[in-house]
């Protein structure tokens, strides 16, 4: 994860079956993950063109909160930039561990029903 957020990082380390690491930024937080692993970029404190360098690990996805736009752009845009980028879900902030926690779940589900689809087709 890479945030400066205290109650976030707190909130995520409560979680069960979620291994917080810290990083200098969303590159370096995505190169400690395994695939599998999500990796939270908190884009009040990085741009969303980082979101691009952390998406190039396999398997390692990338989940974008702000409470802000950037470069005097709206939340709104800042969070769809994250998502063209690559981030696989953009969510605005204040966001609790449970929020979190929802929507890891639902993209776990949602790539368990793809894994799934892909089998049958085989």
């Amino acid at each position: 994860m890479f945030s400066r957020d205290a109650a976030i990082w707190d909130a995520l380390t409560r979680l069960p079956a979620v291994n917080v690491v810290g990083a200098n930024s969303v590159a370096g937080a995505a190169s400690k993950a395994a695939p599998g692993d999500f990796v939270l970029a908190d884009l009040d404190v990085s741009s969303p063109d980082q979101i691009a360098r952390a998406c190039v690990y396999p398997g390692v996805e990338v989940i974008a909160v702000a409470s802000c736009g950037h470069d005097g752009l709206t939340l709104e845009y800042t969070l769809l930039q994250a998502e063209l980028r690559g981030a696989v879900a953009a969510l605005p902030k204040p966001i609790s561990a449970a929020d979190i926690s929802e929507t890891i779940t639902r993209l776990r589900q949602s790539h368990q029903r793809m894994e799934r689809s892909r089998r049958a087709a085989a």
